[in-house]
């Protein structure tokens, strides 16, 4: 029906947004993969899978946890479902911000390989947090980040900070590192 139509073009919208984010950021294989999910997605009548009310969101977080427990690595997901406005933004950030949990994560042992990864939505505000074993002492700088080279995740992470007023925290305790990020919610604009 034409609901069921205008849905699908706003999910495919979105996914041909974040592609072309992963492809002009040179992230070619993100992008493959991202493809290649969104094909088995498609062939898939199991709801049981869903872990997001967000298809691009869901798509995110079932492509990166898939990855890294098919690297051995543990991962524990609670997500609360609602909508977002800056949703294609979140999911380049999230997609980042996973794999560099995923990438820190193979350097513990691994029986210490594990992720935990929260999405909620409280008092008009969203928060997210990821965090992953991380033995390594975290320098922080001035501004309460990371003091090294960054590379795309963190540059993805600033410019969203920036673009929506977002608040970040890096906290560092016993061998887990998390990333705190909040913002205030926006309401999506009816289609």
């Amino acid at each position: 029906n034409q609901k069921q139509l205008a849905i699908f073009r706003h999910d495919l919208r979105h996914n041909y947004r974040l592609i072309s984010a992963m492809v002009k950021e040179g992230k070619f294989q993100a992008a493959i993969e991202h493809i290649q999910l969104q094909n088995e997605l498609l062939g898939k009548t199991d709801e049981s899978d869903k872990i997001s009310a967000n298809s691009i969101l869901n798509a995110v977080i079932l492509t990166y946890q898939a990855k890294a427990q098919n690297l051995g690595i543990k991962v524990s997901v609670d997500v609360q479902a609602f909508e977002i406005s800056n949703e294609g933004d979140f999911a380049i950030l999230l997609s980042n911000l996973f794999d560099n949990a995923i990438s820190a994560s193979l350097k513990q042992p691994a029986d210490l390989r594990e992720i935990f990864l929260s999405i909620r939505r409280a008092d008009f505000k969203i928060s997210f947090e990821i965090s992953n074993r991380c033995e390594e002492i975290l320098e922080l700088n001035e501004k309460g980040l990371p003091v090294w080279k960054y590379g795309t995740g963190m540059k993805t992470l600033l410019n969203f900070l920036e673009k929506y007023q977002a608040q970040v925290k890096f906290f560092q305790a016993d061998d887990w590192l998390k990333i705190s990020v909040s913002w205030k919610f926006e309401i999506p604009a009816a289609n």
